[in-house]
C-alpha cells in the first residue's frame, strides 16, 4: 500500500497488487520499488472512499500530465498526488 497526498491534501491510501503496472519513463521495467517519498505519481483505478485499487501508477505522473500521459486520457486519470512516506511493499 502507498500512501499519498492528493493535490487538494486529501490522503488517500493506494493498494497495488502484482497486476498494477507502473510507467516510468526513466525506468526500463519500473516496479514499486521506484516509487520514492516526495516524488508525485499519477494513479489510475478504482477510487473507493478514501482508498484507490491502484491498476496503474505514472511514476512523476504531473510532469506527464498532457492530453494523454503516457498513453493514457487524461479523464482516467485517478487522484495525483505525491508520497509522504515510505511505500508500503505490496
Amino acid at each position: 500500500m502507498i500512501t499519498i497526498k492528493d493535490r487538494s491534501g486529501v490522503t488517500l491510501s493506494v493498494v497495488v497488487s502484482s497486476a498494477t503496472s507502473y510507467v516510468d519513463h526513466a525506468a526500463t521495467a519500473p516496479t514499486i520499488a521506484n516509487v520514492t517519498v516526495g516524488q508525485p505519481i499519477g494513479v489510475v483505478g478504482t477510487l473507493s472512499g478514501s482508498t484507490v485499487s491502484a491498476t496503474k501508477i505514472i511514476i512523476d505522473g504531473p510532469r506527464d500530465l498532457g492530453p494523454h500521459p503516457a498513453g493514457v486520457p487524461e479523464s482516467d486519470l485517478g487522484p495525483i498526488g505525491s508520497i509522504p512516506s515510505a511505500p508500503i511493499g505490496d
